[in-house]
């Protein structure tokens, strides 16, 4: 199985990471992997204030999706949603206008 593309959404009322999934050399989808709890500290809307932020502290959880892909790959049944994966730490770039703002 690989992994690839990881793609964190903080919009909505679930924040969740995807991948792109591909097993078998099978392309599966993107699918939802992880249900992230974001620090309580942190406040959304994100503001990058010089084209990049950094985010640590983010509880990482099996999504049902997650647990289905790993069970059907590795053909066991011992991946179960909303399983503790551990934390991760994520950064981001953000693009900036031509004008450097």
């Amino acid at each position: 199985m690989r992994l690839q593309s990881f793609i964190l959404t903080t919009t909505g009322e679930q924040s969740y990471i995807t991948a792109i999934v591909v097993a078998n050399g099978k392309f599966v989808g993107r699918l939802n992997l992880f249900d992230v709890e974001l620090p309580s500290t942190l406040t959304l809307p994100l503001d990058p204030h010089s084209g990049d932020f950094f985010l640590s502290g983010l509880k990482l959880t099996l999504d049902p999706a997650g647990a289905t892909a790993l069970n059907d790959a590795f053909g066991v049944k011992t991946f179960v949603d909303s399983s503790y994966i551990g934390y991760a730490l994520s950064l981001g770039f953000v693009p900036l206008s031509a004008d450097g703002k």
